[in-house]
């Protein structure tokens, strides 16, 4: 199944000035999965619920009756968003605050020191393993227990630090399967033995740690946690509403 895409357009114009602007975004989920159904509400309020969904980021309500309002909240009490007939509204969740972020400050190679060492992390297909094989010499990928792993092989005998973390940065930054999984930022003009590695989806995590004995200074900057919870419920009745749920 392939990736679920949002396309939004935008259109500016300005008689006056004779100028206009058009632009065409797209948003593609990091999940297979979305969910499109029609659910009827009524004065009790219910959590909703996002199907298969890991981490939403949009939810739609689409009001299909003539009556009433669809009432949504974020927390169960306040019902403050309110959908009419024949409107639809989009919401967007800031779980910004739950996505496990962890840091690695590195350390230099010295005559190989770094080979056949790693650290351990957890996403959501289970635990990585970044292990090292310096100079990409044919090392053979230490017994870590862990359910997946990634291999940096840019990193050559006697490396700085900075030089350890931009292979760091380059190599994860190719791996298809840890992408699935996280996004990697590294920038050489604030920390240049910084790579912070950031969760794609919400959820409680183990937090990383230097199994292997790399030396790295590993830290949790932000613990993983569930996303956002969103409840809906009819004003009055019951009310037929489409609920669209764009993972992200």
């Amino acid at each position: 199944m392939a990736k679920p895409t949002i396309l939004s357009a935008v259109t500016l114009n300005n008689s006056t000035a004779d100028i206009s602007f058009n632009q065409t975004d797209a948003y593609t989920g990091k999940e297979e999965s979305s969910s499109v159904r029609v659910t009827t509400l009524t004065t009790s309020s219910g959590l909703v619920d996002v199907d298969t969904v890991l981490t939403p980021r949009y939810i739609s309500f689409g009001h299909e009756g003539t009556e009433g309002s669809v009432l949504v909240s974020t927390d169960n009490v306040t019902f403050d968003l309110e959908v009419a007939p024949g409107d639809t509204m989009i919401l967007r969740l800031r779980n910004l605050d739950k996505f496990e972020t962890q840091t690695m400050v590195t350390v230099a190679d010295v005559a190989d020191s770094l080979d056949a060492k790693y650290v351990i992390l957890n996403g959501n297909s289970g635990s990585w393993a970044i292990w090292i094989d310096v100079d990409d010499s044919g090392t053979v990928e230490p017994a870590t227990g862990a359910t997946n792993s990634a291999k940096i092989s840019s990193i050559v005998t006697d490396d700085t630090a900075a030089a350890v973390a931009l292979a760091i940065f380059t190599d994860l930054s190719v791996d298809t399967g840890f992408l699935e999984d996280f996004r990697i930022t590294y920038d050489a003009t604030v920390d240049d033995d910084l790579v912070t590695i950031t969760d794609n989806f919400t959820g409680v995590r183990t937090n990383i740690a230097d199994t292997g004995a790399t030396g790295f200074t590993v830290a949790t900057t932000q613990e993983g946690a569930v996303g956002r919870s969103v409840y809906a419920k009819a004003s009055a009745g019951e009310i037929e509403a489409l609920i669209s749920i764009m993972p992200n």
